[in-house]
């Protein structure tokens, strides 16, 4: 067998860029000066490695693959050619090689593996399939959104317990950087109390926090405790280490200049926690005090500082009840109690566009979240679980009610004026989670966006806003 000249494979890829990048296939954003956008033909791939239908993520942009289809005539230059049972093969001039059997093998630069180009019979029109060396294990498209060949994780229809979840390689496991609330019981329809089973789909009250919790979309609470005298605290999941003890009676300087001080444990880079980090500790499934008592004991249900001024008015800062599970802004002459972290800060989020299905969805690098950037209003809790349950937005339909972590991560303290969000199009509204306050379960969490603070309202009522994620 021969192998196809420099010449004569540069004639061919010539033939086949005029071919597959003709007129017929240019994209919108070929006629403008703007960059392809997330998802789009040359933008960067979507999170989960998947792209606007049509395209596929190769690299980490979205392309077009061309048809490989039967050419019936051989293609000859004047020192070489090849010809296999009248099919022209195109191939990558630095991945041929020869075998022992005249085969034509592609050498992945990459891995070193081959692929085999598998044989076409002469007048067999299919394609070659595009995907076969590049997701060779099905549970590689789960969460894709797509119900792709021999798969059932993406059907809407099917159990959700289909979905492919945290252990997965794509999709929904890049959900698993958000912390768990802690729920572990679904709201009762009938009793307006805690119920020994969840909502099933369909019924009321479907798809609350702890369904979704049970499902893995989240990461559990873990800590581990070291020390003797100086005991810490270590957050297996944030990384952030915690001082065990907590200080009471402190102005919020008081207790900035004491984490700033302190030599404990043999280290002296304590810090008072920011909002994003204190929040870490809450519990929404115990009460007074909202938080692990294991890990922390004797903790008090009250207040504690956080290092995070209001950016409106310097003379605030937020503070987190331990009794509750709450944040809000207090005078810093307040005197609460404090309690020490080290470590490394948790990342903002960064958020990017992208327009599918004529929607636009919102992917939040940090934590892997989609979100809507359609808002939903006028809404109970029930309306509202069921308005994400049930919504078909930029061609997906696993959409759901976020949970309060999830909600949290959005909110940008740091940020002075009307809207503490860099969320594109965000209001200054506040916006329904899907955790039930343990203490009242008629109550549901929300966080505001006027001020990154967080409470709880009646489920009852259509105050908050309504935004889904998936």
């Amino acid at each position: 067998m021969k192998i196809l000249s420099l010449h004569g494979f540069l004639f061919i890829t010539a033939l086949f860029v005029l071919v597959s990048c003709g007129d017929d296939k240019k994209t919108e954003s070929d006629d403008s000066d703007t960059a392809p956008l997330m998802g789009e033909e040359g933008g960067p791939c979507y999170p989960n490695n998947t792209c606007n239908e049509g395209l596929q993520c190769l690299s980490d942009l979205c392309v077009e693959i061309p048809d490989t289809t039967i050419d019936d005539t051989a293609v000859t230059d004047e020192d070489t050619n090849i010809e296999t049972d009248d099919t022209v093969v195109i191939v990558d001039e630095d991945k041929i090689v020869e075998n022992d059997e005249d085969e034509i093998i592609v050498v992945d630069e990459d891995t070193t593996e081959t692929d085999e180009i598998p044989d076409i019979e002469e007048g067999d029109e299919s394609e070659i399939d595009d995907d076969a060396s590049v997701d060779e294990d099905i549970i590689d498209l789960c969460g894709n959104g797509f119900v792709d060949p021999g798969e059932d994780c993406d059907d809407v229809n099917a159990d959700e317990t289909d979905f492919c979840k945290k252990d997965c390689t794509t999709g929904p496991a890049l959900r698993g950087r958000v912390l768990c609330t802690g729920q572990k019981s679904c709201y009762g329809v009938e009793t307006s109390s805690w119920m020994e089973n969840c909502p099933v789909a369909g019924e009321s009250f479907y798809g609350q926090d702890a369904q979704y919790e049970a499902l893995d979309f989240c990461l559990d609470h873990s800590y581990t405790v070291s020390g003797t005298t100086q005991e810490i605290v270590t957050d297996n999941v944030t990384g952030l280490i915690w001082q065990r003890a907590f200080s009471t009676g402190q102005t919020w300087q008081e207790a900035m200049d004491n984490c700033d001080t302190l030599d404990f444990a043999g280290q002296t880079d304590w810090r008072l926690p920011s909002r994003k980090e204190l929040v870490t500790l809450l519990d929404y499934y115990q009460y007074a005090p909202a938080t692990d008592t294991t890990a922390f004991p004797d903790t008090p249900a009250g207040n504690f500082w956080s290092s995070s001024s209001y950016p409106d008015n310097t003379s605030l800062a937020m503070r987190t009840d331990f009794n509750a599970g709450i944040t809000s802004y207090h005078q810093k002459t307040n005197t609460y109690n404090s309690r020490c972290v080290r470590g490394a800060s948790l990342p903002n989020s960064t958020f990017i566009e992208s327009t599918v299905g004529g929607k636009v969805i919102v992917t939040d690098v940090a934590t892997g979240l989609l979100w809507t950037k359609e808002f939903g209003t006028g809404l109970n809790w029930s309306e509202s679980l069921s308005y994400c349950e049930n919504l078909n937005y930029g061609g997906f339909a696993d959409w759901r009610l976020p949970n309060v972590e999830e909600l949290k991560t959005l909110v940008d303290d740091t940020i002075p004026g009307s809207v503490t969000s860099l969320f594109p199009g965000m209001t200054s509204s506040s916006f329904r989670s899907s955790s039930t306050w343990v203490a009242n379960q008629a109550y549901a969490y929300y966080v505001a966006f006027e001020n990154a603070s967080s409470s709880y309202s009646e489920k009852t009522g259509t105050t908050p806003s309504v935004i889904c994620v998936r």
